[in-house]
């Protein structure tokens, strides 16, 4: 895992466009499994905000990031809602990575509905300087959303101000295991 952080997904992150100096926000960042990463790929010059809810999740990031040296992450703790808190137009690159289909989650409801994604993708959306990349990596669809396929979420994310640019199909970690994952990259209008 540490060869696949430091060394695989940074040049997967180069090849969609991620570049030294840029801010990017990893919304539900969990552990750091793309924070790490991208904090690599951004360097000193850049910025990685790793948004989450979970105190302890964050708290590994920063065990993680300190003896690589990595002073570029800035923790940002939630109450899980979807106002980041940052200011308009001042991110270059969004991660939604296994993250979509949580969203709206509550009251013992565990099922995401468009509704609430909408809230998140238009937050998405003031937060991106324009040009910024959106970069999504789709999960439990059919089981946690009110939608089915790849197509349905690039539906929802064009109809909240995002053009297409092209998939990515990689080796992603999914739950701490290599899989062969699906990245769905957009461009804010």
């Amino acid at each position: 895992m540490k060869r696949w952080k430091s060394m695989v997904c940074p040049g997967f992150f180069r090849r969609m466009g991620m570049r030294p100096g840029q801010k990017v926000l990893d919304f539900g960042c969990r552990r750091g499994t793309y924070t790490i990463p991208a904090a690599i790929v951004v360097g000193k010059e850049g910025m990685v905000y790793a948004l989450d809810k979970d105190p302890e999740a964050l708290d590994s990031i920063a065990k993680e990031a300190i003896p690589m040296g990595l002073e570029n992450i800035r923790r940002m703790e939630t109450g899980g809602e979807l106002y980041t808190g940052l200011g308009n137009e001042t991110i270059d690159f969004m991660l939604l990575y296994d993250v979509i289909h949580l969203i709206g989650w509550k009251d013992g409801i565990k099922r995401s509905l468009v509704e609430e994604r909408k809230v998140l993708y238009r937050e998405m959306r003031r937060v991106a300087k324009p040009g910024a990349m959106l970069s999504v990596y789709p999960k439990h669809l059919k089981t946690h959303t009110d939608i089915e396929t790849v197509k349905d979420v690039k539906g929802e994310i064009m109809g909240s101000g995002f053009s297409f640019q092209r998939e990515f199909h990689d080796m992603l970690v999914h739950d701490d295991r290599f899989e062969q994952g699906r990245i769905l990259l957009f461009r804010k209008q």
